[in-house]
């Protein structure tokens, strides 16, 4: 399951996507991929909704070079992650061997 992300992710948005990644399809799915390639801005708040739908495994993000990398690794949030430059990447990842 793969979830785009594009804009800004901030306190009126990001209950959004909490609901997005709490969607029944995409809770339901062993593996999520988060691409938050197309992120022009991420606040405390898009960073707090990540950090809960990663308490549950399965959980990748796509960063590419977007904005969403500074305030992530800033925040000491980014190693917390599985991270992948392209949504190809986080896919092939998730692949059984």
């Amino acid at each position: 399951m793969v979830v785009r992300v594009t804009g800004d992710v901030d306190t009126l948005t990001a209950s959004l996507l909490a609901a997005a990644l709490d969607d029944r399809l995409v809770r339901d799915s062993p593996h999520r991929v988060v691409d938050l390639s197309g992120v022009g801005f991420l606040s405390a708040a898009g960073i707090t909704v990540l950090v809960r739908a990663n308490e549950r495994p399965g959980l990748c993000l796509v960063l590419g070079h977007g904005a969403a990398i500074k305030p992530l690794r800033v925040t000491n949030a980014l190693a917390a992650f599985s991270r992948y430059g392209t949504v190809e990447e986080a896919l092939r990842s998730l692949r059984p061997s």
